[in-house]
């Protein structure tokens, strides 16, 4: 935290822990399930931490310490509970703990402060600047989603629900438009319709893992039975998921993609934003680029997009990517060990598509 000379004092908000649960289970039953509000229109994610470092600056120049349990977080503000009632528009410092398990100052000041029971108050406290939200929350981050299928009511419905459940959607209407998006852009998870016009979702796949895409791909379809799942997974598909397409299936299928993302370390140094993103940027190309010299064992053209991804990705504070291309130049040049180098492609290429852009 923070050293200062004012006066100080120090505690933990002592709540037992049934206690504790009651009340943030209580409060976020009346939540809407963190919606955005007039009070606070930035979306709210869950932030349950049970000490998180708080100081409250008091009047006469006191400062408050406090050990405090959190309910959610948005990129605009934060809620917390103590024993204890503080007045609207005394400042605050928030040492918020990361997904990564590091920890970010933040100031902000006290907003609304309300009697739960038994002594406890829920207090709302709004940053000064907002926070990339993603850092401290997974369920902040986008799921980048391409959707492929030729019905356009099809597209229209399961975009809705995919948005609903914060994903970032792209979409295609046949095979041959879905494999030209893959080769330009970055995507978590492909879900493609098996039967379309132009090129067919099996026919697409085929191509796809031909040219050495390693990336997740799900096959939507209403053919079930024994023999059309065989066709689907020996065609190169993960997966699937029948139709028709629920919000509840889609829920189920993005808590599979349980990947940690990949953050900047230059993500609180507001004037490398865009230079940042637009490196992220270039990954999607870069990807498509590096795992089709690996598929045409194509070592020298490896070796080259490897010394040069080295080269950049640590300046714009992706370090491991660094790392990680370090090994397959190495490799490549080496060219000796063909199922070590496959495996250190893969973490590569899972580091890339793993990096996330500064979202503020």
């Amino acid at each position: 935290m923070h050293e200062d000379k004012s006066p100080s004092k120090s505690m933990t908000v002592r709540v037992d822990e049934s206690t504790l649960t009651k009340v943030l289970d209580g409060l976020d039953a009346g939540s809407q399930e963190y919606v955005a509000t007039n009070s606070r229109p930035d979306t709210r994610y869950p932030y349950r931490h049970a000490t998180l470092a708080v100081e409250l600056m008091l009047m006469g120049g006191q400062i408050l310490r406090l050990r405090v349990p959190t309910r959610d977080l948005s990129r605009q503000g934060i809620s917390f509970l103590h024993t204890g009632y503080v007045h609207v528009g005394t400042k605050c410092r928030f040492q918020l703990v990361t997904i990564l398990n590091n920890w970010q100052t933040v100031e902000g000041s006290v907003v609304r402060c309300q009697y739960v029971e038994g002594r406890v108050h829920e207090i709302g406290a709004r940053f000064g600047q907002p926070i990339d939200i993603a850092l401290f929350s997974t369920s902040a981050i986008p799921r980048r989603i391409l959707l492929v299928d030729d019905a356009e009511s099809i597209l229209r419905l399961s975009k809705h629900f995919l948005e609903q459940l914060n994903a970032c959607v792209t979409t295609a209407s046949n095979g041959e438009d879905a494999i030209e998006k893959v080769d330009s852009e970055v995507f978590d998870l492909i879900l493609m319709d098996i039967e379309m016009p132009v090129l067919t979702g099996i026919e697409a796949v085929k191509r796809l893992r031909e040219r050495g895409y390693r990336g997740q791909i799900v096959a939507a379809t209403a053919l079930t039975g024994k023999e059309d799942r065989e066709r689907v997974l020996e065609a190169g598909f993960d997966k699937y998921i029948a139709k028709p397409i629920t919000k509840e299936g889609l829920v189920d299928l993005l808590n599979q993609l349980d990947d940690e993302p990949l953050f900047s370390s230059l993500t609180n140094e507001n004037d490398m934003k865009d230079l940042v993103n637009a490196f992220v940027d270039t990954l999607g190309t870069l990807i498509r680029s590096i795992e089709e010299a690996t598929s045409h064992q194509d070592f020298e053209s490896l070796q080259q997009l490897a010394r040069s991804l080295k080269g950049e990705a640590g300046g714009y504070g992706f370090e491991p990517i660094t790392s990680a291309a370090r090994a397959v130049e190495e490799s490549a040049k080496a060219a000796s060990d063909i199922d070590t180098l496959q495996n250190q492609v893969d973490e590569l290429i899972h580091l890339c598509r793993m990096a996330r852009p500064i979202s503020v």
